[in-house]
């Protein structure tokens, strides 16, 4: 696997498809791939650490697609920037790595742009279905990340 950095956009879908809502940015990854949108490239790693850490090594603009868990009401849609990640103090496993953990420990080789798109979640239970709630969001989230993907490859433009 080449690890350099990319000039594409990377989208990263992250999240546990057997955990219900979890699998939202994985689902939403696999439909924007389809759509064969041009100058992107897709990555649904959902929890594998290796295939997270090698995205975010070689992305220079990452949009990151998955559900987040911020306390609102279930199915309202997050939008964060690099800068709102707080590393955690200690994650107890290695897929319960935080995003911002990956990030602190790539420091200046991480993305230089990077938006996190995401479904605030209802049922993270293991074997259970997405939720309504979360299945409804869906379409709004993939709107969304296309908007972020044009407004990244503009300002890449406006740079040249």
């Amino acid at each position: 696997m080449d690890l350099a950095k990319t000039n594409e956009i990377i989208v990263l879908g992250l999240g546990n498809i057997m955990c219900g809502d979890d699998g939202v940015g994985i689902i939403a990854a696999e439909r924007l791939e389809k759509e064969n949108i041009p100058g992107i490239r897709v990555v649904p790693a959902g929890i594998d650490p290796g295939a997270i850490l090698s995205t975010l090594w070689q992305a220079e603009r990452l949009l990151v697609l998955d559900c987040i868990q911020a306390g609102g009401q279930p199915g309202n849609l997050h939008r964060l920037n690099i800068t709102d990640l707080v590393p955690e103090e200690e994650p107890f496993s290695l897929h319960q790595v935080s995003l911002a953990s990956y990030l602190e420990k790539l420091g200046t080789k991480g993305p230089k742009e990077m938006v996190i798109l995401g479904i605030e979640p209802l049922n993270l239970t293991w074997g259970k279905a997405m939720s309504s709630e979360v299945r409804k969001s869906l379409p709004r989230l993939l709107e969304l990340a296309k908007k972020e993907i044009k407004k990244m490859k503009e300002k890449s433009l406006s740079t040249l």
